[in-house]
């Protein structure tokens, strides 16, 4: 619903979840989901397509308009 306020489709949409309510919302919504590993352990977070200990561990970088993410876990 968020995506849809702001114009976007949820499948250009990246979440970043550390539960697992959070994580399957994401998922259903059809966004690409990154779960924080804070709380719980990957097995315990079905859904994300990638898993990351911190924010720290995420890279944004952008290249002639796109931008690239580069997940350091």
């Amino acid at each position: 619903m968020g995506a849809e306020k702001i114009g976007l489709a949820a499948r250009d949409c990246l979440v970043f979840e550390d539960a697992p309510a959070g994580v399957k919302a994401g998922y259903s919504a059809n966004c690409t989901v990154i779960a924080l590993l804070m709380h719980f352990k990957p097995e315990q977070l079905p859904g994300a397509q990638h898993y990351i200990n911190s924010l720290e561990d995420l890279r944004i970088m952008e290249d002639k308009g796109e931008f690239i993410l580069n997940l350091t876990c």
